[in-house]
């Protein structure tokens, strides 16, 4: 997905300098990892391999298309984390569950379902300090919803959505917040009235603190 800006509470993205290839690549140039205490490098004990998001207070996944758009008010995903990645290796997030709940075209938010085909997979990389920026691999979601005309189902692909992963720290939300910001995902199966295109937009935070350092 573009996925979202997601938040970890007491984690460290622990990654260092980047280097550029061509005008639009960048490799990481030491490992990156998820630690749960603010050190650098992070000991083995203290690295994270579990994550939960929610989206914050006010906040909404949207699925947009030219067709109709789909409001989510709750969603809730939980990703294990490869530990530590080695220089030049992105860090991999694999999706292992991911609810959708309270959906719809309408101010009820009770006419669409959004499930999972494919859960994601996504790889970051640091950028800049306390910034990621990442990518999913795999994914695919499929949205139902329920018109007086009749059902309209639609599936979509995810893959090469980008995503941002940034350090937050304030009194509402201290951590790690992910978001994707109107990524282009493309039809794979669905009703007539499905667009070959829609975007996803949406920002989570995590159930953990959380810190993103060099």
């Amino acid at each position: 997905m573009r996925l979202a800006k997601a938040v970890f509470p007491t984690a460290i993205i622990a990654v260092v300098a980047f280097g550029v290839c061509g005008a639009a690549s960048a490799m990481a140039q030491t490992s990156t990892a998820l630690c749960e205490v603010h050190q650098e490098p992070c000991e083995q004990k203290n690295l994270m391999t579990e994550t939960h998001y929610q989206l914050p207070a006010g906040k909404v996944y949207t699925m947009k298309s030219a067709t109709m758009t789909i409001l989510c008010l709750e969603m809730l995903y939980k990703e294990t984390v490869a530990g530590l990645a080695t220089a030049p290796k992105p860090l991999k997030f694999t999706t292992t569950k991911l609810t959708f709940d309270k959906c719809g075209t309408t101010a009820a938010h009770n006419n669409c379902t959004v499930t999972t085909l494919i859960l994601p997979e996504e790889h970051f990389l640091r950028t800049d300090l306390n910034k990621a920026t990442g990518k999913v691999l795999a994914g695919r979601v499929i949205s139902e919803c329920d018109f007086a005309f009749g059902k309209v189902v639609c599936a979509y692909d995810e893959t090469g959505v980008e995503l941002e992963l940034e350090y937050n720290e304030s009194e509402e939300a201290e951590g790690d917040i992910e978001s994707v910001e109107e990524e282009e995902v493309e039809l794979t199966e669905g009703s007539e009235l499905c667009p070959k295109t829609a975007t996803l937009d949406f920002e989570a935070v995590s159930l953990q603190p959380g810190y993103i350092v060099t």
